[in-house]
Order: C-alpha cells, then sequence, then structure tokens
C-alpha cells in the first residue's frame, strides 16, 4: 500500500495545478472580453 501522505501531497498538487491553469484561463478569457468591450465602446463613441 502507498503511503497516504504521499496520495494526500500529490492530490494537492493536482487540485493547485488545476486551479492556476483554470485562474489564468478564465483572467486571459475575461481580459479579452473587457478588451473587445472597450474597442466596441470606441467605435461607438467616435
Amino acid at each position: 500500500m502507498l503511503n497516504y501522505s504521499i496520495i494526500l501531497s500529490w492530490v494537492r498538487q493536482t487540485i493547485k495545478n488545476f486551479n492556476d491553469y483554470a485562474f489564468s484561463f478564465f483572467a486571459t478569457d475575461s481580459g479579452a472580453i473587457a478588451g473587445d468591450r472597450n474597442v466596441l465602446n470606441d467605435h461607438l463613441l467616435n
């Protein structure tokens, strides 16, 4: 049987990696949407 602490640390690291990836994905996605909205507002105002 594998050591429980090894499994626990692996699970924790996997969750952390997933959270970092998901955060960067959503951050860039919302940033791109905000950028598109600013461009659209510039077109509407000018």
